[in-house]
């Protein structure tokens, strides 16, 4: 099973608390590897821990939660940015939407919305991330048709490097995967 990275961004305890506890119940791909309750701390977290999904308050100290946004998506687009709010005002919403917000929530957040949220996201990953796959070995395909050899080389090598880092280094996953795509062919 793959395990998918998720950082939060909240500055309320019990919000906290809420959310991780909706994961143990119902995200048994997610694992929560950090949280920051405020801007600054966030983007230095995020950076360093390099989360696939973030939960993103927008009130939060510092810098507010937009702005958190922007700087993400900037520096990694296919991250997955999820807002949460108690403000349904539009500005925000705004706001979020230009900086390619991933999906936004109203508080109190509902155990059923947080998962179909994560689970969206998650689908969005695995579907990028088969793209990069496709092109990569297209890659190599036309390498070999042309006859390459040393380009086809080096892009193999390129997308068994993707794979890995997809699987996190998870000899397991990887040869499960490789087994049901074989069971695929027969």
């Amino acid at each position: 099973i793959i395990m998918y990275k998720l950082f939060i961004v909240e500055d309320e305890h019990l919000e906290i608390e809420a959310i991780k506890l909706i994961l143990s119940q119902h995200g048994e791909n997610i694992e929560v590897i950090g949280e920051a309750s405020s801007g600054l701390v966030a983007i230095e977290e995020i950076r360093r821990l390099n989360p696939d999904i973030i939960l993103l308050d927008i009130n939060i100290p510092e810098i507010n939660g937009i702005d958190v946004l922007k700087t993400i998506k900037k520096e990694d687009h296919e991250k997955k940015v999820i807002l949460i709010t108690a403000f349904n005002e539009f500005d925000f919403a705004h706001q979020a939407i230009k900086a390619r917000v991933d999906d936004f929530l109203l508080k109190p957040i509902r155990p059923q919305q947080l998962m179909d949220s994560i689970n969206q996201s998650i689908a969005s990953l695995k579907n990028n991330a088969k793209e990069r796959f496709d092109e990569k070995m297209n890659e190599v395909i036309f390498a070999i048709i042309q006859k390459k050899y040393s380009d086809a080389r080096t892009a193999l090598i390129s997308y068994l490097d993707m794979i890995y880092d997809y699987h996190t280094y998870d000899i397991m996953s990887v040869q499960a995967e490789k087994i049901g795509r074989a069971s695929c062919r027969e």
